[in-house]
């Protein structure tokens, strides 16, 4: 499922949600979530402590990441997958 676009800006920092797919079934941990960040050496850290721009093997449940880059640091959150 792709969604709506959710643009962070910053100086030298573009944070854009690119997909969120959400499990078949409900238990099943088929979720992820993507995003597109452009950034110097962005470092991108989900709530779940998974890292890189994707977050995966998700469950149902309320979902947040951290981008830091070399300039400044935001976050995204409340990023859900459904079942």
């Amino acid at each position: 499922m792709v969604m709506p676009q959710i643009v962070l800006n910053a100086p030298g920092l573009d944070v854009v949600l690119d997909t969120i797919i959400h499990p078949a079934c409900p238990g099943a941990l088929t979720g992820s979530i993507l995003l597109n960040v452009d950034g110097l050496n962005p470092v991108i850290t989900w709530s779940n402590q998974q890292t890189g721009p994707t977050a995966a093997f998700l469950g149902a449940g309320s979902y947040s990441a951290t981008i830091t880059d070399g300039n400044c640091a935001q976050e995204m959150s409340n990023l859900e997958v459904v079942s």
